[in-house]
C-alpha cells in the first residue's frame, strides 16, 4: 500500500497547482478549477465516497486538455487513477486505505478554505 502526500496550492485567478506523490511516483499539475468548479466537485465526490459510493470521477481543466481523477472504492481500499494527455506519462495510479486518501485530500482542501 502506498504512502500518500497531497498538496493543493492556493487558487489564484482560477488556477492552482496540485502535487500528489507516493514513495515511488509523483505528479504535478497546473489546473484551472474554473469554469468546471473542480475543487467543489472533488469535495462532493469525496463525501459521496465516504457515504459508500463505489466510484467517483472528477475532471480538472488543463486548458485545453483535461485530467480525469477516478476514485474506485472497494472495501477499505480506494484506488485513485489520474489520467491526462499531457507529457510522456499519461497515467498515475495507486491504491491506499480509504481513510488515508480521503482524510489527506479533505484535510488539504479544508486548508484552502481556511478551516
Amino acid at each position: 500500500m502506498a504512502m500518500l502526500k497531497v498538496r493543493f496550492d492556493t487558487p489564484l485567478h482560477g488556477g492552482m497547482a496540485i502535487q500528489i506523490a507516493t514513495c515511488d511516483q509523483s505528479r504535478s499539475l497546473e489546473v484551472s478549477h474554473v469554469p468546471d468548479h473542480s475543487l467543489d466537485r472533488l469535495v462532493s465526490a469525496l463525501l459521496r465516497l465516504l457515504q459508500g459510493s463505489p466510484r467517483e470521477t472528477v475532471e480538472w481543466s488543463l486548458e485545453p486538455e483535461y485530467s480525469e481523477w477516478e476514485f474506485s472504492h472497494v472495501g477499505e481500499i480506494v484506488e485513485l487513477k489520474i489520467a491526462t494527455k499531457i507529457g510522456p506519462q499519461s497515467e498515475f495510479a495507486f491504491s491506499v486505505k480509504a481513510q488515508v486518501i480521503l482524510h489527506r485530500i479533505i484535510k488539504r482542501t479544508m486548508r484552502l478554505v481556511g478551516r
